[in-house]
């Protein structure tokens, strides 16, 4: 599948181009944070270096979101690399190097150190040794209080399904020709077996539907997620140990819904974790509980900086904040008294931590149960970690030069739902199709905005859906853009403008 360089890991055929927000400096921070730890503070200059960028997609977007970080992104993939400075020179970015280097190579670059280090779905895919090239650069450059940010496919979560990886990978090596074909032929063999009655499939029934999900999947993304040579599954207590020897302790799951047991804990198997008072073990007992197939950690080495107070920001519609919610954990309903006020705080301006868990309606509370309070709304991505004002300007610059970039891409076809960089988030905010080129349309000048948004769209043979139907007429199309276009200023446009991604 790959040279000897590679180490076993694809790359003739290239991965996705999407966006990760647990890769931001911001998001990260807040991460450690809010787990009482030190960190850097993103808000001030700092280094970053993301390992396996791909298309480097969210570098480049924090990048832009953050112009005072220096960032590094390394990735063996020469399209990649490719793709990804195209991205930023049309950008403008000027804060970011590509570097087309494997692990090894890395080791022997001329580095600054670094106070944060991220691998998205990059660990569970690399070899052993390629393992211990990322620990020895961590070792060396990772500054006191820095964070390291890994995701990797998690164990038991994985147990039923890992089999049928095996069963397609190994069908796939015995193939010939380009890797894309033998990919479709691994996937329909398992298929076969599964339509024969194979007992595997009877008796794991989350295979079976994960190999529903494969089958609607692109090569490009099953080619990285299944079929390199090296497929490590980790149990969580595995990972932290080996992230000690690196000299890091666990500071939380960058997936912030992941840190709320109310809303992934069922309430019956609460009173198992309450005894448990290891930090690693009660992970590991989370896992169990709820299948977690893929985690998403942060680590800090430990420091003397303080903790910055974080700063928040209501990321949602404060009238589309649901009072009642469904979660993993079950059914889960606001306090009006607690998280209401926390959003009707959040509705007039970013404010910080410290001023929220300071609010009346939160402040006879314990500081746990005031800080599970705000934890759950970001959880939820109702709200969100956000930076301070100072140096704002410089950071809307950058971002609208990042945003217009990605806006012309949307309406030249290339991209469908796109992230545009906030200047007050520090990180990627998804806007639809519509919803792009209503923001093109109003950047442009366009008298007509519902025209403009039919014209790309009958240019590319698109049409609307309403109701199921396909609405095949001019005239029915235009009626329908317009009327979203009015839900979309009504709704969503105030909270964008706040959140610097539409003026």
């Amino acid at each position: 599948m790959s040279g000897d360089r590679a180490s076993g890991y694809v790359t003739e055929i290239e991965y996705t181009g999407g966006f990760y927000p647990e890769l931001g400096p911001v998001r990260l921070g807040f991460a450690a944070q809010a787990a009482g730890l030190g960190g850097p503070d993103p808000g001030l200059p700092f280094t970053y270096l993301e390992l396996g960028c791909g298309q480097g997609r969210s570098t480049a977007l924090h990048a832009a979101s953050l112009p005072h970080g220096r960032f590094f992104a390394a990735d063996l993939n020469p399209a990649h690399i490719r793709n990804a400075r195209a991205l930023s020179e049309s950008a403008g970015l000027a804060n970011v190097t590509w570097l087309e280097r494997s692990f090894a190579e890395l080791l022997d670059e001329d580095l600054p150190d670094l106070d944060f280090i991220t691998l998205q779905g990059v660990y569970s895919w690399i070899s052993a040794e390629n393992r211990r090239h990322v620990a020895e650069l961590v070792r060396r450059r990772l500054k006191p209080d820095g964070l390291v940010y890994l995701s990797y496919n998690a164990l038991p979560g994985w147990t039923a399904a890992a089999p049928l990886r095996r069963l397609m990978a190994d069908h796939a090596a015995l193939g010939t020709g380009p890797l894309e074909g033998r990919i479709r032929d691994a996937v329909g063999f398992a298929d076969a077996l599964r339509d024969a009655g194979a007992r595997y499939f009877q008796r794991n029934p989350a295979a079976a539907s994960r190999l529903d999900q494969i089958a609607e999947k692109s090569p490009a993304y099953l080619a990285h997620e299944y079929f390199n040579r090296d497929w490590t599954l980790f149990y969580f207590a595995d990972v932290a140990a080996e992230m000690a020897e690196a000299g890091l302790g666990f500071a939380g799951s960058a997936h912030l819904m992941d840190r709320v047991e109310a809303l992934t804990i069922p309430a019956a198997a609460r009173p198992a974790l309450a005894g448990i008072h290891d930090p690693i073990f009660r992970e590991t007992a989370k896992d169990f509980i709820t299948g977690q197939p893929f985690r998403r950690d942060v680590f800090v080495r430990p420091g003397a900086r303080p903790a910055p107070d974080p700063i928040l920001a209501l990321v949602t519609p404060r009238e589309a904040c649901p009072g009642r919610v469904a979660v993993p954990a079950g059914d889960f309903r606001m306090d009006g008294a607690v998280h209401g006020t926390v959003l009707d705080t959040l509705a007039g301006e970013p404010q910080p931590l410290s001023s929220l868990l300071a609010l009346p309606a939160l402040a006879e509370r314990g500081h746990g149960m005031r800080l599970d309070a705000v934890m759950t709304l970001a959880g939820l991505d109702l709200i969100g970690p956000a930076l301070p004002r100072a140096g704002l300007p410089g950071r809307l610059a950058s971002t609208r030069r990042f945003n217009a970039a990605m806006l012309d891409r949307q309406r030249a076809g290339l991209e469908s739902s796109v992230h545009l960089a906030s200047p007050v988030l520090g990180t990627g905010v998804e806007v639809n199709l519509l919803e792009g080129l209503t923001l093109s349309a109003w950047r442009d000048g366009a008298g007509d905005p519902a025209r403009f948004v039919w014209n790309v769209l009958a240019g590319r043979g698109q049409r609307l859906v309403k109701d199921g139907r396909t609405l095949e007429s001019e005239a029915g199309n235009l009626t329908e853009i317009a009327e979203r276009i009015e839900a979309f200023a009504a709704e969503r446009l105030l909270v964008l403008s706040q959140l610097g991604v539409a003026e």
